[in-house]
């Protein structure tokens, strides 16, 4: 099964099973403390966890996950900051324990926390700007021949960014489209108003 038949299945499932995962939640609460209950809690949570963690493993592999993985880390990282924003405010009041070694003292002192939540916070909202114009701006048509092809690899090619030109413009694609392209090929899609990554591929 290719990267493009991965990223259709954990697309097409992703919402659905979330839902069900809801569902379970909802239930859970319902019912009295006992074998059943347990396994509805066990059962809720690897369904809430496994798409998410399908998605994150395709991280830049499939295009139908591009948005479900800008969405995702915009929700990480504003949800880091309310954390930390949180542990600030019970440290104040004095719900938080205390320690004396000297670098667990830094990291949780209400400056160092307080500058990692500007950060994830920071990061949080760009990523949801970004999210938003994908999703919901007009979408720019991606039609031509493409001129050129280039991959740009992080340290150990960690973070691997691919990249092809067409009518002079730059776009980012996904592993599953990037490997289907090839110098001179025409391509027909739809790029976000944010990323300027491709987000869909015609016939």
């Amino acid at each position: 099964m290719g990267l493009d038949a991965v990223g259709t299945v954990v697309a097409d499932l992703f919402f659905p099973l979330l839902g069900v995962a809801v569902a379970c939640a909802v239930a859970w609460r319902l019912l009295p403390p006992g074998p059943a209950r347990t396994r509805l809690q066990i059962g809720g949570t690897v369904l809430f966890f496994a798409p998410l963690v399908a998605a994150g493993a395709l991280w830049k592999q499939s295009v139908r996950l591009v948005l479900h993985q800008e969405g995702l880390a915009a929700l990480w990282c504003l949800g880091i900051a309310a954390v930390l924003v949180r542990r600030i405010v019970l440290q104040r009041q004095g719900r938080w324990p205390t320690t004396q070694e000297a670098r667990a003292r830094l990291l949780r002192s209400p400056i160092g926390l307080g500058v990692l939540a500007v950060g994830f916070g920071t990061a949080g909202l760009l990523l949801s700007g970004r999210f938003t114009l994908d999703a919901f701006g007009r979408r720019e048509r991606v039609d031509g021949p493409v001129e050129q092809m280039w991959v740009s690899a992080g340290p150990r090619h960690v973070a691997v960014d691919r990249y092809f030109v067409v009518g002079g413009r730059r776009y980012e694609a996904t592993a599953d489209v990037f490997q289907r392209l090839r110098i001179g090929a025409v391509i027909h899609g739809e790029a976000g108003a944010g990323s300027g990554k491709l987000l869909r591929v015609g016939p």
